[in-house]
């Protein structure tokens, strides 16, 4: 896993909930959380293939008023790429 897994999101906390920052840091920590979960249990690599839209999209429509980012392709990807390391992160585990 990363070494510092949580730093976007204490970057984050660091800057002022308007700034257009977020935009930038907003997806490199969905990736750290996707990395996170993923890489401690594989399988929630299969309900984060959906649960990633769905977040996105609901994000998208005002369902979470107090998000610090707006929805976008980019938090989406790297949600992802964050599922991929954290299926890598897995496999390094295993013992053979």
């Amino acid at each position: 896993m990363a070494d510092d897994l949580y730093k976007y999101q204490r970057l984050r906390d660091l800057i002022p909930r308007d700034s257009p920052l977020h935009a930038v840091y907003g997806p490199l920590e969905h990736g750290q959380f996707t990395q996170d979960e993923v890489g401690r249990n594989p399988l929630m690599a299969i309900p984060m293939l959906a649960f990633i839209p769905a977040y996105t999209g609901l994000k998208a429509m005002g369902a979470f008023p107090r998000a610090r980012s707006p929805a976008s392709l980019d938090e989406m990807a790297e949600a992802y790429r964050g599922v991929g390391r954290g299926l890598i992160d897995a496999a390094g585990k295993l013992n053979f």
